[in-house]
């Protein structure tokens, strides 16, 4: 029987960080063959842009957990559109 995908989480999630690291890793690799030129130069193209906002007015910037609850409320994706 192959196994869920929560039987491997929950597994990969009691790794120690630098292995949990290396699965990450791998994991993205084999996403990463799978993303096509325009996708990735569209990638490129907003980190680009994102760098160069911040660069102009660092006030801009937000610590990481702060962005991340923001992303995560209900319907943001929705009004972004």
């Amino acid at each position: 029987m192959k196994p869920t995908r929560d039987v491997i989480l929950a597994e990969a999630i009691q790794l120690d960080a630098d292995d949990r690291a290396v699965l990450v890793n791998r994991l993205l690799d084999s996403i990463h063959d799978r993303v096509s030129d325009d996708v990735q130069t569209a990638w490129v193209e907003e980190a680009e842009r994102r760098l160069a906002r911040y660069r102009d007015d660092p006030s801009v910037a937000r610590p990481l957990d702060a962005a991340m609850h923001l992303h995560r409320e209900p319907g943001y994706w929705k009004e972004r559109k």
